[in-house]
C-alpha cells in the first residue's frame, strides 16, 4: 500500500512542473530554435497590434478603394476594413510568416500540430466543448456590453439597425466562413501550434510556462473587450493551450474555438433581429 502511494506521489512533481525547462540537457540548436520562435511570436504580435487593426487602415488608406455591388457604404467599409484588411493581416502574420520561419527551422506543419494527434483525449473533450457552446454563448450575451460588440458582422446581420435589405444572407455566410478560414485557422496555427508545440520539443520548456506565455499574449490580442469576454479569453487560452500540448494537435482546440465564436455570432444575430431572446 505504501509502495503504491509512493508511486502516486512520484507521478506528479510540482517543483519539476514549475521549472522553466523539463531538462537541462538542451542542445544549442534546440535553444536557437526556441529563441527564434519566441522572437518571431513577439514580433508578429507587435506588428499585428500596431498595423493590423482598422485604425492603421484608416490612417493610411482613408477609405476603401473598391466597391462591392449591392452594398451600402457602411457594409462595404466594414467588409474591406475588417475582413480584407484586419483578417488578411492575421493570415499574413499568424500563418504565412510563422509557416516560413518554421520551414526555415526545419519544422513542418505537422510539427506545429496540424495533425490528428492524440484523438483519444482530444475528440471527447472537443465534443464536450461543442455541446457546451450554446451555454457559453447564451451566458456571454446576457451582458449588455456583449451585444454592443456582437454580432461581429453587424452591418450584414442587424436588420433593425441598418434596415432592409441589410440582412444580406449570402455575404453574412461568406463573412462567417472567412472568419474561420482567414482568422481562426491562422490564429490557432500560430498561438497553439507554432508558438507552443516546438517550444516543448526543441526548447524543452515546460507546459506550465508555455501555456502561461501564450495565454498572456492572446489575452492582449482580445483587448479591448467586455470583462466577461476577457475572462473567457484567459480561461480558453489555458484550456486550449493545454489541450494542444496534451494531444500534440491544434485541431481540437481550433474546432472548439471557432464554434464558440460562430455560436456567439449566430445567437447574437438572432437576438438583435428579434428572432429570439436571451
Amino acid at each position: 500500500m505504501s509502495e503504491d502511494a509512493s508511486t502516486t506521489r512520484k507521478s506528479f512533481d510540482l517543483r519539476a512542473a514549475l521549472r522553466f525547462r523539463s531538462t537541462t540537457d538542451v542542445n544549442p540548436q534546440g535553444k536557437h530554435t526556441a529563441n527564434v520562435i519566441l522572437g518571431t511570436t513577439v514580433i508578429c504580435l507587435l506588428v499585428y497590434l500596431f498595423l493590423g487593426y482598422p485604425d492603421f487602415y484608416y490612417m493610411v488608406f482613408k477609405v476603401p478603394h473598391f466597391v462591392l455591388t449591392g452594398l451600402n457604404s457602411t457594409q462595404a467599409e466594414y467588409w474591406y476594413v475588417k475582413i480584407y484588411y484586419n483578417w488578411g493581416m492575421a493570415t499574413l502574420l499568424f500563418f504565412v510568416v510563422p509557416y516560413l520561419v518554421a520551414r526555415k527551422l526545419g519544422i513542418g506543419v505537422r510539427d506545429c500540430g496540424v495533425k490528428v494527434g492524440n484523438w483519444k483525449i482530444g475528440l471527447p473533450l472537443m465534443v464536450l466543448g461543442l455541446v457546451l457552446v450554446p451555454v457559453f454563448a447564451q451566458s456571454y450575451l446576457t451582458d449588455p456590453q456583449a451585444l454592443a460588440n456582437y454580432p461581429l458582422l453587424r452591418p450584414f446581420a442587424d436588420w433593425n439597425q441598418f434596415g432592409y435589405p441589410s440582412f444580406n444572407g449570402g455575404l453574412w455566410f461568406l463573412g462567417e466562413f472567412s472568419y474561420v478560414v482567414i482568422y481562426y485557422i491562422p490564429y490557432e496555427y500560430f498561438w497553439r501550434g507554432f508558438a507552443q508545440i516546438p517550444l516543448r520539443k526543441h526548447g524543452k520548456i515546460n507546459t506550465f510556462w508555455i501555456v502561461l506565455w501564450t495565454t498572456c499574449l492572446t489575452t492582449i490580442v482580445h483587448l479591448p473587450v467586455p470583462l466577461l469576454e476577457l475572462e473567457g479569453a484567459v480561461l480558453l487560452g489555458i484550456i486550449i493551450g493545454w489541450l494542444a500540448l496534451k494531444t500534440d494537435s491544434i485541431i481540437y482546440g481550433l474546432v472548439f474555438h471557432a464554434a464558440v465564436g460562430l455560436g456567439t455570432d449566430f445567437l447574437s444575430t438572432a437576438v438583435v433581429n428579434g428572432w429570439t431572446t436571451i
